[in-house]
């Protein structure tokens, strides 16, 4: 990776990458090479709070150290080292950021759908009722539409179950009604009817099939309509 900083600057680069199997990822910092220089690796570890202490230590070591005694002559440069030997003694151990590599997974994406515009209208109540008034016979419309969504198999690996799961908007208020058990025994049975047998959206298990690599599946799903969904 390549970058340009500008001076007195400073600038974020997002290193990317991909791990080839799987197992533990051991991230132990970078290696960086200006123009006409060496590559250098900075090693960027996660430090503990042992870690830290002893790094504090040392640099209070340090400061308390500079400018304490003055020498001369041969002895100067022995006394010196001798001291930044003192002060740098104890390695901590280091602690770098790890992330679990888990095995290749199956990936699913949706290629289209049916609904126009992000909407779908629908009736509220049942499905065709037919009704015979003297010598007319009416035909109310079906309350039930079907929504079709295709699926892609992005991912290298073959797709042998799927399953759809889902939520709407009646749900949620159904559900508090019936825990906090303020309801009669007829709207009690009325509303546990409608969470179980009268779903906002189906789909019928026998249209699921084996969906190889970059393979597409289509599946019809069935909507009802309810008031305030």
């Amino acid at each position: 990776m390549h970058v340009v900083i500008p001076a007195n600057t400073l600038h974020q680069v997002v290193i990317t990458g991909t791990a080839t199997q799987a197992g533990i990822l051991t991230l132990r910092g970078c290696f960086v090479q200006a123009p006409g220089g060496i590559m250098r690796e900075y090693i960027l570890p996660l430090y503990t709070i042992e870690e830290e202490q002893r790094l504090s230590r040392k640099r209070r070591a340090i400061l308390s150290e500079i400018g304490r005694f003055k020498y001369s002559g041969p002895d100067c440069s022995r006394t010196k080292v001798k001291q930044r030997k003192s002060v740098e003694t104890g390695v901590g151990s280091f602690q770098f950021l790890e992330c679990k590599v888990v095995p290749e997974q199956p990936l699913l994406r949706i290629r289209r759908a049916s609904v126009t515009h992000g909407a779908l209208m629908l009736y509220d109540g049942e499905k065709y009722v037919d009704i015979v008034t003297g010598c007319y016979h009416i035909s109310l419309p079906s309350a039930r539409s079907t929504l079709r969504i295709t699926l892609e198999n992005v991912s290298s690996i073959s797709i042998d179950f799927l399953h759809l799961s889902f939520e709407d908007s009646t749900m949620a208020p159904a559900q508090k009604s019936l825990q906090e058990g303020d309801l009669s025994v007829f709207e009690t049975y009325e509303t546990e009817y409608n969470l179980i047998h009268k779903p906002a959206f189906s789909w019928d298990h026998d249209e699921t099939k084996t969906i190889l690599p970059n393979q597409n599946l289509t599946l019809t799903l069935g909507c009802f309509g309810k008031v305030g969904w």
